[in-house]
Parts: C-alpha cells; structure tokens; sequence
C-alpha cells in the first residue's frame, strides 16, 4: 500500500510539472512569435519607405510594379511586370537578364527580333528562424516570347521551367505545339506532347 501510495504521488508530482512546463513553452513561443512579428513590421516599413523612392521610375523593361501589403502588415507581396523587344540599346534590368539567363540554361534563349514578357512575384512573411526576418518566396509568372510569326508561353514551377506551348500568330492558323521539360541527371530532354 505504501508503494501504491508514493508510486500515485509521484506521477501526480509529474503530471503538474508536466503541465507547467507546458504552459510555460506556449508562453515563450507567443513572445517569439509577438517578438518577430514586431522585427517583421518594422523591416516592412523600412522596406516600402525605399521602394517607395526608387520605382517611381520606370526603365529596363519594367513597366508596372505594384505593392500588397496583409492586412495584419504581416505579409508583402510585390509584383513586377516587364516588357522589352530585342535587340535593344536600353540597359536591361535585373529580372531580365535573370529571365534570359534561365532560358539559356534550357537552350531556349531566343536570336534575332523578339520580345519578353513576365511577371515577377515576390512574397515576403515573417521567418520562424530567429536570425532571419523573413522569409522569401520568388516567381515568374505569364513568361512569353514573342515573334513575328509565333508566340512561345513557357511554364515556371519551383525555380525551373517545366514546358512551353508555341502558338503561331497568325489568326488563320490555330496550330498550337507543346513541349514537356525534364532533366535526367545533367541532360535536359524536351518532349513533345
């Protein structure tokens, strides 16, 4: 009995500890997370006070950039959309050079007379990593080139391009080829579809 009797204190002596341990984890973790939202909302308001300076202008290619803003100042999301036609004298931004980059990484990087379209979405959030601000989320979107006799759309999923559709221009023809992308190890294959 007198086992019996120790052995029930004992797990009754656990379960209050247990219990505020507990209490006291949840705590800690709303002050984090108060902590980070306020680290957050602080580096946003630092962030649009510059933006709001530096894309008052409009060149490279850029032709329209919008700011969204959560509702709780939580969350920023900034889309950018571009359009230049090649060969061009104009110094080509960022985002561009990016774009074209990717696409020579596909063999896909168009010669002579053609225009890139895209949008560009970036979204930011605050980071449940304590040495990080935030955290970061990128992509293309409605990436087109476009030539005299044919409009190439290409598919943009996690950081790579997985396909294009190419649709000639011409209104009398609706021929429209598509083309999956893969890569095996090194090799990229195309396939058509």
């Amino acid at each position: 009995m007198k086992n019996y009797n120790t052995y029930f204190i004992c797990n009754i002596f656990l379960i209050i500890v247990l219990i505020n341990t507990s209490f006291k984890s949840e705590n800690n973790r709303s002050v984090e997370t108060a902590k980070k939202d306020v680290i957050f909302k602080n580096w946003l308001c630092d962030t649009l006070r510059i933006h709001r300076n530096s894309h008052s202008r409009y060149s490279g290619g850029l032709i329209n950039s919008s700011f969204l803003v959560g509702s709780d100042s939580l969350s920023l999301s900034i889309v950018k959309t571009f359009h230049l036609s090649f060969p061009t004298s104009v110094n080509v931004a960022k985002d561009i050079k990016n774009v074209k980059s990717l696409l020579k990484n596909y063999d896909e990087l168009p010669k002579g007379k053609y225009t890139v379209n895209f949008q560009t979405k970036m979204y930011y959030f605050p980071s449940e990593i304590r040495q990080f601000k935030y955290n970061y989320e990128f992509e293309i979107d409605r990436l087109q080139i476009i030539f005299d006799n044919s409009m190439t759309d290409y598919n943009y999923i996690r950081g790579r391009l997985s396909g294009k559709s190419i649709k000639s221009t011409n209104p009398a023809s609706s021929k429209k080829q598509l083309f999956e992308f893969f890569w095996q190890g090194k090799t990229l294959k195309k396939i058509a579809l």
